[in-house]
């Protein structure tokens, strides 16, 4: 005990330079140190070699005398504990026995191979289905899902790869159908159709719930119904027995058994105009008009004086649904003295040559009606002396002056845009003022962009039907605004039906006016069909509908 530590204290503090070899015939095998310690000589049993951190040949420390290194302790013994003349063999070792008892060194990982001397990696999959086993092998891969690392184990990878809906192949979803059902081998949303209590119609998915053998579909209810004749014999106005009108009196009229009535006192304070009850106080000749109740001679040659213009398509039906207000608004100020004669006159070349027939757009009768729903538009107007910067007018204008002054720049706008345009005149007239005259009488000429020659429509347009389907060119589909005013995709063969090209006196182009103009129409209680107008979905009803008519409000507006 007590003993044994103070000779290996003794043996530590032992310097080499007291070592003399045991016997001259034994040479010490001892080089370098193989590692940090205490290791026996090969010859001499009473020293040994002490290597620190640095290694190389070490320090030779040698025992008290009558004492021994004893190498499985690391200390200097009594010799009957030392087996003295056993040679340490540690050469290409790292670890385990040196042969005489003593270490060739310890493994600071993995374990020892005794039989080599050297240190091991011990693999360490306890636990673990996959991943490094710690000696670079693998605890194993995984036949489904990804290796998590950190842990070992094999975890399950969701995949919903161009899926809607349905399991994500981990327990998890890759999303719920909004509509329909989820087909499950494909992931896929499928609509289901639905035609239940239905005998025609859609049927929700594309489909058809069926066709009538006789009558109509009411795609509202899904229902059969018998075909109704309207009957409007020697009717004006009131129901038609089909849920339809026979025509509309004036708002100053009420229907009585199918006739319109007078329900105010007709006054003329003039020769012509309007007599404020839907009628006329009179009409005047060719060459004058009528301003304020008075016929005046027009500053401008008449209608007849210009030379002929080309017309295209065919005349205009001699019968026709003429233009109506549904709502009877009351008339605008306008018609007191814009009377049809003065529209006639400056509008003769209309409507692709045919002139102002009410069966087509640029009528004076729906002109009238588009005016009664913007009541303000060229009338009302206080006395202007000032522009719009602030700037005095050099002209005072009046009321009534500012009023027809509008109405003027709003023709002026449309004779550049849908006029005839035929720049001609001035060679075939001598006269400026006569070439003028006739230039601005083109006025209304065309209904849609392009006119007659127009390169949108599958052939020349003749009919306001014409303009219902158009080529790419005609699409006029502004993909910025798309999300607020989806364009229609729909095609009749190979040509399209979303079309927003330029329709109307001032033309409407584009879907986001198309659709900003639907709006309006909507908030003002105008239907078509008795529901909501779309005029992305039917854009062209924008000539075709005349109830009320739709080209000259669109125009206004």
């Amino acid at each position: 005990g007590a003993s044994e530590i103070f000779l290996a204290f003794l043996a530590l503090v032992v310097w080499a330079g007291s070592y003399q070899p045991a016997s001259a015939a034994c040479t010490s095998t001892w080089t370098t140190c193989p590692s940090t310690g205490n290791f026996a000589d090969s010859c001499d049993c009473t020293i040994f070699h002490s290597c620190g951190p640095a290694l190389g040949t070490g320090t030779v420390m040698k025992c008290s005398a009558g004492l021994y290194y004893n190498p499985k302790n690391g200390i200097c013994d009594w010799p009957a504990n030392v087996k003295c003349g056993c040679t340490p063999s540690c050469t290409g070792k790292k670890c385990g026995s040196d042969g005489c008892g003593g270490s060739c060194g310890t493994c600071t990982s993995g374990t020892c191979n005794t039989a080599t001397g050297q240190c091991v990696c011990v693999p360490s999959c306890t636990g673990k289905q996959c991943g490094n086993d710690g000696c670079g092998g693998s605890c194993g891969t995984c036949t489904s899902g990804t290796c998590n690392t950190a842990t070992g184990q094999c975890v399950c990878a969701p995949s919903c790869t161009g899926k809607q809906c349905g399991n994500d192949g981990c327990g998890g979803s890759c999303g719920t159908c909004t509509s329909g059902t989820c087909n499950t081998a494909t992931g896929q949303c499928a609509c289901v159709p639905s035609c239940t209590g239905k005998q025609c119609g859609n049927d929700g998915c594309g489909g058809s719930c069926g066709t009538c053998t006789s009558g109509t579909c009411d795609t509202a209810t899904g229902q059969c119904v018998a075909t109704c004749v309207p009957s409007c014999s020697g009717k004006k106005c009131g129901p038609d027995g089909c849920n339809g009108i026979c025509g509309s009196c004036l708002s100053n009229q009420t229907c009585s058994s199918g006739q319109c009535v007078a329900t105010c006192t007709p006054a003329c304070s003039g020769s012509c105009g309007s007599d404020g009850c839907g009628g006329s106080c009179g009409s005047c000749s060719a060459g004058s008009s009528c301003v304020s109740g008075q016929c005046v001679a027009n500053p401008f040659p008449f209608k007849s004086d210009c030379p002929s213009w080309t017309k295209y398509g065919s005349a205009p039906p001699t019968t026709c649904s003429l233009p109506t207000d549904p709502q009877n608004r009351p008339p605008s100020a306008v018609e007191a003295w814009f009377t049809e004669a003065v529209y006639n006159d400056l509008f003769p070349k209309s409507n692709i040559g045919w002139g102002p027939s009410p069966c087509l757009p640029y009528s004076y009768q729906s002109f009238v009606i588009a005016l009664r729903y913007f009541p303000t538009f060229a009338t009302g107007y206080p006395v202007v002396t000032k522009d719009p910067t602030g700037k005095a007018f050099p002209v005072t204008y009046t009321a009534t002056q500012a009023a027809r002054r509008t109405l003027a720049a709003f023709f002026a706008h449309a004779v550049q845009e849908t006029g005839e345009n035929n720049a001609n005149l001035y060679n075939v007239l001598s006269n400026t003022a006569d070439a003028d005259a006739c230039f601005y009488r083109g006025g209304l000429f065309n209904w849609l962009e392009g006119g007659p020659s127009s390169s949108f429509v599958p052939h020349q347009p003749s009919s306001v039907a014409d303009g219902a389907s158009c080529n790419t060119g005609g699409l006029y589909c502004d993909t910025n605004s798309a999300y607020f005013f989806p364009c229609s995709t729909a095609k009749n063969g190979s040509w399209f039906q979303g079309c927003y090209f330029g329709r109307g006196a001032i033309q409407v182009s584009y879907n986001f006016n198309y659709g900003r103009f639907s709006r309006w129409l909507n908030q003002n209680g105008i239907t078509h069909n008795g529901g909501p107008i779309d005029l992305l979905k039917e854009p062209n009803l924008l000539l075709t509908k005349t109830d009320p008519p739709l080209a000259m409000m669109a125009s206004i507006w």
